[in-house]
C-alpha cells in the first residue's frame, strides 16, 4: 500500500512538474538569465529524481535477472543528484540576494558533493548508504546521514549568505528566502530519514511557489539594478493616501550628478555598475519599511516611513558620508554625487501622487541649479 502510494503521488507530481516546466521555458522565464538556467536545472533535476524514485518503487521487490543491478543504479542515481541540487539551489538564493555578485569557484564549495559521490559510488561494496537485499528490497545504510548533510550544507550556506546580505531585499523577501530554505530542509530530511510519500514531490510544489513569489518581484523590480520599479511606487504611496491611514512618509528624489560624463567617458557598462553601486549604497542605510525605485535614467526615489524632518536629514545624512566613503576609496576619475529633494507628506494637506512627486521633483531641481551655479 506505502509503495502504491509513493508511487501515485510521484506520477501526480511529476505530470504537474512536466506541464509547469513546458510553460515556463516556452512563455515566461528567460534561460538565457542565469536566475532562470539554475532555477530551470533545479527543477529538472528534482523531476529526474521523482521519475528514478518512481521507478525504484515499481521495481522493488519484482525478481528478475539484474534486477538488484538496476535498483542499485537508480538510488545512486538519487543519492548523488540530491546534493548538487542543494548546491543550485544555493547559487539561485546568491544570484536572487545579489544579482551582481560573481561565482567564485572555490574547492571548498563542491567538498560536499565530491564527500558524498565517493559514498555512493562506493556503496555497492561498502553498503554504508544502502542496501539493496537478495529479495530486491531497499534498507537504510548507517552513513546514509552523508548526502543529508551534503545537501544542508548548501541549505546552509544559502541561509547565512541570505542573513549577511539582507539589507540588499526588503524584510518581507527575506522572510519568504528563509521560508523556502526551511522547507527544502525539512523535504530533505523526510526524504533521506524517514522516506514518507510525498517529500520529493513537495520539492516541486515548492519550486512552484518560488517560482510564482520570483516572477511577482520580477514584476516590481527593475532588471538593472534591483531597485524597485515605478509602478511599487505608484501603487505603495496611493494606497496610502486613497486609504486615510494618516500615515507620515517622505519621498527623497534623486538625481545623479554628471552622469552622462560616465557614459560618455567610461562607456555604458560602468555607467550601469555606477548605477548598481548608487542603489547597493543607498539600500545600506534604508529601514525596513524603506525602499529604492528606480524613477528613470540616473533618477531615483526613495520612500521614507518617518514621521519628522529630523529623520529624513539623518539618513541623508548617512547616505552622503557613505557616498563620500565610496568617492575616497575608488579608484576611477569620477566621483558618485547626487543631487536631491524631498517633502514630508501631510496628510492633513492632502496631494494626488502626481502633484507630490512633481513638487519633490522641483526641489531636486533647484538643488541641482543650485549647485550648478556654486560651481560655475
Amino acid at each position: 500500500m506505502y509503495l502504491e502510494l509513493k508511487i501515485a503521488n510521484n506520477i501526480i507530481a511529476i505530470i504537474i512538474s512536466f506541464i509547469f516546466l513546458f510553460i515556463i521555458k516556452n512563455i515566461f522565464l528567460d534561460e538565457i538569465e542565469r536566475r532562470g538556467k539554475l532555477y530551470i536545472n533545479m527543477f529538472k533535476i528534482n523531476i529526474i529524481c521523482l521519475i528514478l524514485q518512481t521507478f525504484a518503487c515499481v521495481i522493488e521487490g519484482q525478481d528478475f535477472n539484474g534486477i538488484i543491478l538496476v535498483s542499485e543504479i537508480l538510488d545512486m542515481a538519487i543519492f548523488i543528484l540530491q546534493p548538487i541540487n542543494g548546491f543550485l539551489w544555493y547559487l539561485f538564493i546568491k544570484s536572487w540576494v545579489d544579482k551582481n555578485r560573481k561565482f567564485i569557484n572555490k574547492i571548498f564549495l563542491f567538498l560536499p558533493i565530491i564527500i558524498n559521490s565517493v559514498f555512493v559510488i562506493t556503496n555497492p561494496y561498502s553498503k554504508f548508504m544502502f542496501n539493496i537485499n537478495s529479495q530486491n528490497v531497499y534498507t537504510r545504510g548507517p552513513f546514509i546521514f552523508i548526502t543529508l548533510i551534503s545537501t544542508c550544507i548548501f541549505l546552509l550556506y544559502s541561509f547565512l549568505f541570505s542573513c549577511k546580505n539582507k539589507y540588499k531585499i526588503d524584510k518581507n523577501e527575506f522572510l519568504i528566502i528563509v521560508l523556502f530554505i526551511i522547507s527544502i530542509f525539512l523535504g530533505t530530511v523526510i526524504q533521506l530519514i524517514f522516506k514518507l510519500i510525498v517529500s520529493l514531490s513537495v520539492n516541486s510544489y515548492i519550486l512552484i511557489v518560488v517560482y510564482m513569489f520570483y516572477q511577482n518581484k520580477m514584476l516590481q523590480t527593475d532588471s538593472l539594478t534591483g531597485a524597485y520599479n515605478r509602478e511599487k511606487l505608484i501603487v505603495k504611496i496611493n494606497r496610502i493616501i486613497t486609504g486615510n491611514y494618516k500615515q507620515k512618509f517622505c519621498v527623497v528624489f534623486i538625481d545623479l550628478d554628471n552622469f552622462k560624463y560616465i557614459n560618455d567617458n567610461w562607456g555604458h557598462n560602468e555607467g550601469d555598475t555606477a548605477l548598481i553601486i548608487v542603489v547597493n549604497l543607498i539600500k545600506v542605510v534604508l529601514n525596513k519599511d524603506d525602499f529604492i525605485t528606480r524613477y528613470g535614467g540616473d533618477e531615483f526615489v526613495i520612500f521614507l516611513n518617518v514621521e519628522n524632518r529630523e529623520e529624513i536629514k539623518n539618513i541623508i545624512s548617512r547616505i552622503l558620508q557613505l557616498f563620500d566613503k565610496y568617492n575616497r576609496k575608488n579608484i576611477k576619475s569620477y566621483k558618485l554625487t547626487f543631487s536631491y529633494g524631498y517633502k514630508l507628506y501631510d496628510s492633513s494637506s492632502p496631494l494626488h501622487f502626481n502633484e507630490y512627486i512633481n513638487d519633490v521633483d522641483n526641489l531636486m531641481y533647484k538643488t541641482k541649479q543650485a549647485r550648478k551655479s556654486m560651481n560655475l
